[in-house]
């Protein structure tokens, strides 16, 4: 990994480069900007990534308004670093200065993942392509442990655990049981965090031929929607995010990028954003919504059921429904 000196060198060259221009994103309005950095602090905070609901709004904003951050820039008296620290030691992290800058470079890469999704398929109209997926996943991974892999489709088969909770009394008994077994002159474990849910994907040698008949099913209903003049936009984004994320193209960064999508539909045909995973028990709702869809979306699968009888982002698409709904009460 860069030195946080080089690291640092290295973000004003890719804040300036062709996919992450300093244009500030100007034809959005304050409420879809602002939303946004709910819906990248609540995306991390789903990934266990990224940092408090201020630096992630200081951060994006300077983003959005073509600012270069300066993610060195701490001032340890302050409540901003205090709370830094609270959450990175609350969420399992290290709380060195390593594991800050890592947790502020999520932020702004997510950020920049954004803002170039809102300028392609937004602002230019782009339709959507697996090229534009690939940059936004590069530009998210970039300065983390899998920017090797950024924008590369996996080959191996993958699963995923969402989420953490404590054991149960039963499962730590177990293991305290086992523990004692095997190792009597060991000291007795802690109890531990373990996954909420867990998911098996659709298997590597596969996802080129899923991604691109997502990509094509999803334009093909955009342009008869379009054509029609009835958009269902929570629908579309919907559909969209649930089977991307159930397809799981990439290593990592899978679930960011599916929520990514989905407000970049939600944006350009709701002209609003859906945040998700703000509190703790949103958060686990959400993943759970997510194990259940991925159940359904390989159920379906099997079955070859058509896209327009597919039943896996209907969960998703209830919560969206309801948060845009409340949204545009609010503002």
């Amino acid at each position: 990994m860069d030195s946080p000196t080089k690291r640092q060198a290295r973000l004003p060259q890719e804040l300036r480069n062709g996919s992450c221009s300093t244009a500030p994103i100007l034809l959005l309005p304050e409420n879809i900007i602002s939303g946004l950095t709910g819906v990248i602090f609540g995306s991390n905070a789903i990934e266990v990534v990224g940092g408090t609901i201020g630096i992630t709004d200081r951060l994006c904003r300077q983003i959005f308004k073509g600012q270069i951050p300066n993610i060195e820039d701490i001032d340890e008296g302050s409540n901003e670093h205090a709370q830094e620290l609270e959450t990175l030691s609350a969420s399992g992290r290290a709380t060195d200065l390593q594991s800050i800058l890592r947790s502020r470079h999520e932020i702004v890469q997510h950020a920049l993942a954004a803002k170039y999704l809102l300028q392609t398929i937004v602002l230019n109209d782009t339709p959507l392509d697996e090229n534009i997926i690939k940059e936004a996943h590069q530009i998210l991974m970039r300065f983390s442990e899998h920017e090797a892999s950024g924008g590369i489709y996996r080959e191996s088969d993958e699963a995923a655990s969402h989420g953490l909770r404590l054991e149960t009394d039963e499962e730590y008994e177990k293991r305290v049981k086992d523990c004692k077994r095997l190792k009597p002159n060991r000291p007795v474990p802690e109890r531990k965090q373990v996954p909420l849910f867990s998911s098996k994907f659709v298997r590597g040698k596969s996802v080129k031929l899923f991604m691109r008949s997502l990509i094509r099913e999803h334009n093909e209903r955009i342009k008869i929607a379009e054509e029609t003049g009835n958009v269902d936009a929570i629908d579309v984004a919907c559909r969209l995010s649930t089977a991307f994320v159930c397809i799981h193209p990439f290593e990592d960064g899978n679930g960011r990028v599916c929520r990514l999508l989905l407000n970049a539909m939600t944006i350009k045909y709701a002209g609003t954003v859906a945040e998700i995973g703000k509190t703790p028990e949103e958060r686990e709702d959400y993943l759970r919504q997510a194990w259940l869809a991925n159940t359904t979306f390989r159920d379906e699968d099997q079955r070859d059921i058509p896209w327009e009888e597919q039943t896996a982002h209907i969960g998703l698409g209830l919560c969206v429904r309801e948060k845009v709904r409340i949204r545009k009460r609010e503002t």
